[in-house]
């Protein structure tokens, strides 16, 4: 059966229901999940700009900003008009 992976996009041959075209596809995805679950609890326990803070480059709650983020996301979103 050909299905398209959840993650990517990609089609490929399911075998045993399998949703991820690949184990690292598997992987990120929950990943995501998981920032997704806790940026939820962040905002429904915490009180902005005390207990946590809304990054502006993926709008989720993060509790600190590192610059390590920065240096990563900033050659891809320099154009998107976050740094005037």
């Amino acid at each position: 059966m050909i299905l398209i992976c959840k993650h990517c996009g990609k089609e490929f041959e399911a075998r045993n229901g399998k949703k991820y075209c690949s184990d690292e596809c598997y992987r990120l995805a929950m990943y995501a999940k998981s920032v997704q679950k806790r940026s939820k609890k962040l905002i429904e326990t915490g009180i902005e700009n005390e207990d946590y803070v809304i990054d502006r480059w993926n709008g989720l709650a993060v509790k600190r900003l590192y610059g390590e983020l920065f240096q990563s996301n900033a050659s891809r979103k320099n154009n998107s008009g976050l740094h005037e």
